[in-house]
């Protein structure tokens, strides 16, 4: 297969070989951002699941096998989207415990989804957005405080961390060791 670039004079060629790195620059970011997006609406998702989840069970009262079955009829229904195991509908139910506003909790639905995030601070609904589900489920199965989840959270954007690097982190409680490495310093 012969390329554009090999039938032009070498003036032209390094001008479209430039402007082929820019646009494949520029495909690359796109799709980049597109796959934050939807990682962005299944984070979402999970979180209202968790809030919907939590609601029938406070005030459904459909019994102990409630998650098993809505798991049951969600993957019936929806046989070529993963994510909705009875294990991960618990981790849904938990994350929105984690990072919900306790007082939201007893609110109607509706008015769940009148909130942003259902009750989480917006600054914080952005950063969950955008790390992928399978660190979240790392942090707030570990984490002690939304505080020292915002902390790993924000770590793994800075320094880029794949799930088994905040799996070391968190074990190694780098949060805690981190606010003492800044309290060490006496005030003067």
């Amino acid at each position: 297969h012969q390329r554009i670039s090999d039938s032009l004079p070498p003036a032209q060629r390094a001008d479209y070989q430039d402007w082929l790195q820019a646009i494949k620059r520029r495909v690359a970011s796109a799709s980049q951002q597109a796959a934050l997006a939807a990682n962005g609406e299944l984070i979402a998702l999970y979180y209202e699941l968790g809030a919907q989840i939590l609601d029938r069970e406070v005030h459904a009262q459909w019994g102990s096998g409630f998650i098993d079955a809505f798991s049951k009829d969600l993957r019936h229904t929806f046989p070529e989207v993963g994510g909705f195991s009875a294990k991960n509908l618990r981790y849904c139910r938990a994350f929105f415990r984690f990072y919900g506003d306790p007082a939201i909790w007893q609110q109607p639905v509706a008015k769940l989804g009148q909130l942003p995030w259902g009750g989480a601070d917006s600054e914080l609904a952005t950063l969950l957005a955008r790390i992928p589900w399978g660190h979240h489920i790392q942090i707030f199965t570990k984490c002690e405080s939304v505080a020292e989840a915002r902390f790993y959270i924000q770590q793994t954007l800075e320094q880029g961390w794949s799930r088994d690097v905040l799996a070391l982190q968190l074990k190694s409680k780098l949060y805690a060791r981190a606010g003492k490495a800044v309290s060490n310093f006496s005030r003067t």
